[in-house]
């Protein structure tokens, strides 16, 4: 009833989900869906839909990256089987994919990597079969219609380009930097997480190399599989097969799997690889524990809050020759990043660290979730997701609400335990949901409990349909559903690009470009902060032309967060060609070229701060997070020197801005006369309105210039 109730609230019916053109599509597959699955005898049904999903598949992105996908997952299998006991083929497959990313990330550091290696290599285990199991389909119930429905939509999804900004930034650049130079450089002033742990891009780059992106993006939903085939093995020691694939179920329709198997995002492959480590801890298989503990640390440092919950049996049953296993094992990508750049996590915690190769002042962190723990967290993260990622409510999953209390009430499980205990560290520590995404398939298998009770189906059916609906919930990348594109604009801009050093500004996909890259974000720091805070777009100009740079990619539109780069683009960059969606690439003048932003004259009326015939000089930023100033957007700084300036025609001038304990001084000049102004005030106001004065009615001059004693801002300016 709360969760009725709170849904009804916050309005979360009307927020925006699948895009009109997904309709037509999701009816079109739920129809073949069912059609194919309930249609036909049992014996033929599940293995129609697995046809039709690989003849669509093949029609979508050819036939070598599903061959290629899973000839590397078989790798794993075999090897995994053939250097362990275990008898799950769940399990045998990560102990073959934890030796993969080990051998993966040694080889990428030297020029060894080649299409024909990879083929060669991960053939081996091919060489070693034994009598394989038999593999039966489980047979038709709720539980696997529902299953198999929402891999089967994941699996639909997953064909198409990579648009994330994180898979073409790093995920996807790093295989294809593999591909074109035969190894990864390593090299922090070259991309800031050049050292960061990469097991889920070991993975990526394995399949990349045999079957190229497509591969990679259907090893990722493969391990998506093997995270529900380990659901199904853990809640099988109590529940029948129906009721364990219906808690599958419940994680694939989490529209948070839909964001991390949709696009390359490293969370599937820590996390299988920490769920495995943690079920081998509960069955006291130490050896297994530790290689999989250790290896979904090497994975992602969030990874080590889960491991060292779950290892705490490991330290009680005194197995401290496996723990040490799994701390060396973890540590390695550490240890390599402490020798590299004298910081274990760079360029995290680097204010701690005082690594040379990265800004030590300020920590560096993600302001954007920085949710405070309260009693009402456990609620905020189902309906309130968007406080916690970039999505919007409902991401987590509805099932955490409504069936989880229940379930623990009436079976506590170990498995809960830990997801729950890591949970709230996070909670407390790093408030990222996309962090605490492994702890979703460990209380998955806690929810399994609801099902003893006999009302519990129907109501589990209720939320996966309300997840569904949901899905694109978590993020923006797949609202259109079977996405037919083959090519991405913007994509297909970048790697059209020369071969040469290029600034990249509103965009950090880097994945298809061949030559030296310096982005606008934490990514090239360095390069970034030179030009963010440069006095004058010439000073900005002039780190591009000592850098090499004379090929810039920006907005088409050419407006930016900061204001510097506005004035870059506009006064020293020369479009070339046509606009690509939302890209175009620019050459870079030798000399600037006519101002067009803050020449035209302001007649009557109310200016955003962002408007285009404002003029801002020095370090400024656009800032859309607020909803309380006019036109949601404010523009500030705190940097002495910078300027914001314009010219108006009336009789009267008013400037509009925040008052509020942070905030500083400018000195304002119109027509040469100067006059002060504090916007420092003991508490927030929004939209403070002052008059500059009474003028004659021609056109005048203004200028504001910020004393660095505290932020400034600029909200409007209003002419009378």
């Amino acid at each position: 009833m709360a969760g009725a109730a709170s849904f009804l609230r916050f309005h979360l019916a009307q927020q925006p989900s699948w895009d009109p053109i997904a309709w037509p599509r999701l009816a079109i597959f739920v129809l073949t869906y069912f059609l194919l699955a309930l249609a036909l005898p049992q014996r033929y049904s599940f293995p129609l839909v697995l046809v039709a999903l690989v003849g669509w598949t093949i029609f979508r992105v050819g036939i070598l990256p599903p061959f290629a996908a899973a000839y590397l997952l078989g790798s794993c299998y075999l090897l995994g089987r053939r250097v362990s006991k275990v008898s799950d083929v769940a399990t045998q497959i990560l102990i073959g994919m934890a030796g993969t990313i080990f051998c993966v990330w040694w080889a990428i550091h030297l020029p060894i990597n080649y299409r024909w290696v990879y083929w060669v290599v991960l053939g081996l285990p091919y060489l070693t079969v034994r009598p394989l199991p038999r593999l039966s389909l489980p047979s038709r119930s709720i539980g696997t219609l529902a299953c198999g429905f929402f891999l089967a939509a994941q699996w639909v999804m997953v064909l198409k380009p990579e648009i994330s900004a994180d898979g073409l930034s790093m995920h996807l650049a790093l295989p294809m930097e593999v591909a074109r130079s035969h190894q990864w450089h390593f090299d922090v002033t070259r991309a800031a997480w050049a050292v960061m742990p990469a097991a889920g891009d070991s993975v990526f780059t394995a399949a990349y190399m045999l079957g190229g992106e497509g591969a990679a993006q259907l090893a990722n939903l493969g391990v998506l599989f093997l995270l529900c085939a380990l659901i199904v093995q853990a809640c099988r020691t109590w529940l029948d097969i129906d009721r364990a694939y219906l808690a599958a179920a419940l994680f694939a329709s989490t529209p948070l799997s839909q964001l991390v198997t949709g696009s390359l995002f490293v969370e599937n492959v820590w996390t299988a690889l920490l769920v495995g480590g943690v079920l081998a801890t509960l069955r006291k298989d130490d050896w297994i524990a530790a290689l999989l503990l250790g290896s979904s640390i090497a994975g992602k440092l969030v990874a080590l809050v889960f491991a060292g919950i779950a290892g705490i049996p490991l330290l009680m049953r005194r197995r401290f020759l496996a723990l040490i296993a799994g701390i060396v094992i973890g540590a390695t990508p550490y240890a390599y990043a402490a020798w590299k750049t004298h910081n274990p996590i760079f360029p995290f915690a680097n204010h701690i660290f005082h690594s040379p190769l990265y800004d030590d002042k300020e920590p560096f962190r993600d302001d954007r979730y920085a949710a405070r723990a309260s009693w009402t967290s456990a609620f905020d993260l189902v309906f309130h997701s968007d406080r916690y990622m970039e999505g919007q409510p409902g991401a987590m999953g509805f099932q955490y609400w409504v069936l989880l209390l229940p379930a623990l009430l009436l079976r506590p499980r170990r498995e809960a335990a830990i997801g729950l205990a890591a949970v709230a560290v996070l909670v407390l520590a790093l408030p990222n949901l996309r962090y605490m995404y492994a702890a979703l398939p460990l209380l998955s298998i806690a929810i399994g409990a609801i099902f003893e009770l006999p009302f519990a189906t129907p109501i589990t059916l209720a939320v996966l349909a309300l997840n569904f609906c949901f899905y694109p919930a978590a993020g923006y990348y797949h609202r259109e559903f079977a996405s037919m594109e083959r090519v991405i604009p913007e994509r297909a801009v970048v790697a059209g690009l020369a071969a040469e050093p290029t600034a990249f500004f509103s965009t950090n996909a880097i994945a298809d470009f061949g030559g030296r890259a310096y982005t606008d974000s934490w990514h090239h720091e360095a390069f970034w902060k030179q030009v963010r805070d440069a006095n004058t777009s010439a000073d900005a100009a002039s780190i591009l032309h000592g850098l090499g740079i004379r090929q810039l990619v920006g907005p088409a539109s050419g407006e930016h967060d900061f204001p510097m780069v506005e004035t870059l683009l506009d006064e020293w960059a020369e479009p070339v060609g046509l606009p690509a969606g939302a890209l175009r690439v620019y050459r870079l003048r030798d000399a600037p070229g006519e101002p067009r932003r803050g020449q035209e004259v302001l007649k009557p009326g109310e200016y955003d701060d962002a408007d285009r015939r404002i003029a801002y000089r020095g370090s400024w930023y656009h800032d859309r997070q607020f909803s309380e100033p006019l036109g949601h957007s404010l523009t500030y700084t705190r940097v002495a020197g910078a300027t914001v300036a314009m010219r108006f025609e009336g009789t009267s001038l008013e400037l509009t801005y925040t008052q509020a304990p942070n905030r500083g001084s400018a000195t304002i000049v119109i027509d040469g006369v100067p006059q002060s102004l504090s916007q420092k005030g003991e508490s927030v106001a929004w939209r403070v309105r002052r008059s500059l004065g009474q003028f004659a009615h021609r056109i005048h001059r203004f200028e504001m210039r910020a004393t660095g004693d505290g932020y400034v801002d600029v909200d409007a300016i209003t002419v009378r």
